[in-house]
């Protein structure tokens, strides 16, 4: 199992991790928060809205925007000109904005879907709700990233190694000769051009890189690389820009939880799209009144965990000394849920140490 967090302008890689046992998305994912930083804008699928990790995410100073789960029922705490409302998530002040798409196809077919997103992106003005569905969109780059790798670089075969050592040192190979690729797309276009490095072909890439490797032609040259053989083919077959296109979602396996899915309406081949609006949805509801909310146990937990700090491991025995009102089941449960979550490490048996910084709120 991989995870990896893609840029999705070039599709190069940000970070990536994998291994045999997942502890859950979320867990994995926290691990790669270490890369993003102040100002960074970063697309999340349905799968990682959860309280805990969108705070922590917003806690590096990115920027979220995020799809979110249906059994969601924010409260309205404002009303935005826009059509989108501020809101919190267990503290996190977010907007949220519900829309609905229509793609109209080129055989005359109109197929819509429906978007809940919410992002800490505060200022309706400077990024105007319908912009911000347009902008999620671009989320569907990494399936580019994830193409690239399986089939396009490892032409749909799987790993060869047979030992644990094997597959990690095969698979870093991949990554870094998948990253190095990116690279060279992204250096072969010269300063001041405006051209969107989606439009170099990847699988070019890869040919011109096995034609370099097997010759050795020029590897000492000392040529600036937009002026090598290599950036000239790139440049050569540049692709027209992207043709937006719709079609259902398949899968090959039956067990998939994807198989009996409902039919949405999409045609069953890729057709080409004529138009997208994006309607926003007002929210409908009253503005409710902000209510001082008690914290948590996890808050407390993690609380009593931040402030004593020059503690290395804890106990729930060593946390209920500090916890009044609680009972050691209710810790036990708590730091079940934040080992889960990749707040927290067990370290030993009842034995916990902190992982990941807790936003304070």
């Amino acid at each position: 199992m991989i995870m990896v967090l893609v840029e999705t302008g070039t599709r190069g890689l940000l970070g990536a991790l994998f291994g045999t046992r997942m502890t859950g998305e979320i867990a994995w994912a926290s691990r790669l928060l270490q890369h993003l930083g102040p100002g960074m804008p970063v697309l999340l699928d349905r799968a990682f809205d959860a309280n805990d990790f969108l705070a922590r995410t917003a806690a590096t100073g990115a920027h979220l925007l995020v799809r979110l789960q249906s059994k969601r029922r924010p409260p309205i705490r404002a009303k935005l000109p826009d059509g989108s409302y501020l809101t919190e998530f267990d503290g996190l002040r977010v907007r949220v904005i519900e829309a609905r798409t229509h793609a109209v196809l080129s055989d005359g077919r109109v197929v819509g879907g429906t978007y809940r997103l919410a992002t800490t992106l505060l200022d309706h003005r400077r990024d105007p709700a319908a912009r911000l569905v347009g902008l999620y969109h671009e989320r569907w780059e990494i399936e580019s990233a994830f193409f690239a790798l399986r089939h396009t670089l490892m032409q749909g075969r799987v790993l060869r190694s047979t030992t644990p050592n094997g597959l990690e040192q095969e698979l870093w190979a991949i990554l870094c000769a998948y990253q190095v690729l990116r690279r060279a797309l992204v250096d072969s276009i010269p300063a001041g051009q405006r051209l969107d490095p989606d439009r170099l072909s990847f699988t070019v890439a890869l040919r011109c890189a096995q034609e370099t490797v097997e010759s050795a032609e020029g590897v000492l040259d000392q040529t600036p690389w937009t002026d090598t053989a290599f950036a000239h083919a790139l440049r050569a077959a540049i692709m027209p820009a992207r043709r937006p296109r719709l079609s259902t979602r398949k899968v090959k396996s039956p067990i998939n939880r994807y198989h009996a899915r409902k039919d949405d309406g999409r045609p069953a081949t890729s057709t080409r799209v004529q138009h997208v609006r994006i309607l926003v949805d007002a929210p409908i509801g009253e503005v409710e009144p902000l209510v001082i909310r008690t914290p948590g146990i996890s808050e407390r937990v993690l609380s009593v965990m931040r402030t004593e700090s020059a503690i290395p491991a804890w106990s729930a025995p060593d946390l209920l000394k500090r916890l009044a009102g609680t009972t050691e089941n209710q810790v036990h449960k708590c730091l079940y849920r934040l080992t889960r979550s990749g707040v927290l490490r067990r370290i030993s048996h009842g034995t916990y140490e902190l992982l990941t910084a807790w936003p304070s709120r």
